[in-house]
């Protein structure tokens, strides 16, 4: 009759054994249901994430592309009213030293402030050729960096 006995506690503690392991297989399975759900919850997420970033880098990109035509159609037009401003002063300038002293009155000084009028303008015209000078290196140097920024920009959209 032990034997007995005890082999009916033995079937039924190994049914109680596959039963629970049946029950941890379904539990493990159950789990990673969940956690391949909550995988893929968290990539959907992230992709919209990630598209709504692209909208607003994209967005910002626009602004910021804006802004730089502004200031530099802002800057152009400053640096070609300066640009001509420059120009109409020089050809005053070579216009007043092309043209004949004014005449004066008394005689041997005439040529020593001719010359002295002449060499001022010389100066004048030589300090304003410099000036221009600079103006034009100036913008050529403005135009490098903002063709530099815009490649970048465009570096950054690609």
């Amino acid at each position: 009759m032990k034997t007995h006995h005890r082999r009916d506690d033995d079937e039924k503690k190994l049914e109680t054994l596959a039963e629970m392991m049946h029950l941890m297989k379904e539990i493990h399975e159950q789990r990673a249901r969940e956690t391949d759900e909550h995988i893929k919850d968290i990539a959907e997420k992230w992709k919209r994430g990630s598209e709504e970033r692209d909208v607003i880098a994209e967005k910002r990109y626009e602004e910021t592309l804006s802004k730089l035509d502004a200031l530099w159609e802002g800057m152009s037009v400053k640096l070609m009213h300066r640009l001509n401003d420059f120009e109409e002063r020089l050809e005053a300038l070579e216009r007043a030293r092309s043209a004949p002293p004014p005449p004066r009155g008394g005689g041997g000084q005439e040529n020593d402030d001719g010359d002295a009028t002449a060499e001022k303008s010389n100066r004048k015209i030589k300090r304003i050729q410099q000036q221009h000078q600079q103006q034009q290196n100036s913008i050529a140097d403005r135009r490098r960096r903002l063709d530099n920024m815009y490649a970048k920009l465009e570096d950054l959209k690609g």
